[in-house]
């Protein structure tokens, strides 16, 4: 997720950014939780300025939360 020094502080490839398209957003999103499986939950490091955008952020979470598993009984 962008910080607010992006691109002097660069978090890699497929960074999420303030300045993309949700879907744009979204399809980073996507490939970045396809390179793994079996997590329980996501972290932010370094997206300050991501986070602080609720329009930016809103789509991404709201994606995030579709993929919660059903809970344990």
């Amino acid at each position: 997720m962008e910080p607010f020094d992006y691109p002097a502080n660069n978090p890699g490839p497929h960074t999420l950014l303030n300045a993309h398209s949700t879907t744009e957003n979204l399809d980073n999103l996507h490939w970045l939780m396809s390179r793994f499986t079996g997590y329980v939950g996501v972290a932010n490091f370094l997206g300050a300025k991501f986070t602080a955008d609720a329009a930016a952020l809103s789509p991404v979470l709201s994606e995030i939360a579709t993929r919660r598993a059903p809970l344990c009984r």
